[in-house]
């Protein structure tokens, strides 16, 4: 079977997905966990990367981020292989962290964006490791519900936007309508919508994404 075609223009917004080799862990540890958001970090700010949300699981981890320069394959083998350089060394190991490609769903961020975070945001509750998004300390959720932006690598005007133009109005919506996701499977089920194994949306949507990969 061939490989899904890679959607990259100017301004995509996509579901990023990657997990470990053999189903292993790639977060083995706390200091895992802080080199690659260190990582992350620096390659958002290197690529021009707008990253809106992340969670870090044990084998695996999801960003949702937009390409205002469409190098979402520059971007993604920096930050993995500069990883598993580290993992490797660290822990050990040779040969591949990840399981074959990450997965990049190019999603029609206008209908999905709001699906998307919060699936994002609660995967540690979905999977028995927090009770709440905020008791999970790695995921971009703090930074949403602080009054006041710490980590500018992480764009969250957009996403508070749609809740209130007054921050702490903002927040508080934001914090109440992530927590109303816990226990329903709503967004999982939006998601899960995916056509070819390369995008999210509505028809519309779908129809101009064909559009591109018929002139690929």
């Amino acid at each position: 079977m061939s490989r899904p075609l890679r959607i990259e223009y100017e301004g995509a917004v996509y579901h990023i997905t990657a997990r470990g080799n053999d189903k292993r862990q790639i977060f083995n540890d706390k200091n895992d966990r802080e080199i690659f958001t260190q990582k992350l970090k620096e390659e958002v700010e290197r690529y021009g990367i707008r990253l809106y949300a992340y969670v870090l699981m044990g084998n695996h981890y999801h960003l949702l981020l937009e390409t205002p320069d469409a190098n979402l394959s520059e971007f993604m083998h920096r930050l993995q292989s500069s990883y598993t350089n580290y993992s490797n060394r660290h822990h050990g190991r040779v040969g591949h962290l990840f399981q074959g490609r990450y997965k990049a769903l190019v999603a029609d961020g206008e209908n999905y964006f709001l699906a998307l975070a919060r699936y994002i945001h609660l995967n540690p509750v979905r999977a028995g490791l927090a009770e709440k998004p905020g008791h999970w300390r790695w995921s971009s959720y703090h930074e949403y519900v602080r009054p006041r932006r710490t980590e500018k690598w992480i764009d969250r005007t957009v996403l508070l936007r749609y809740f209130s133009p007054r921050a702490g109005e903002a927040i508080s919506r934001f914090a109440i309508w992530t927590e109303s996701g816990i226990g329903r499977e709503d967004d999982k089920k939006l998601i899960s919508n995916t056509r070819r194994q390369v995008a999210l949306g509505g028809d519309d949507f779908i129809e101009s994404i064909n559009l591109l990969m018929a002139e690929k």
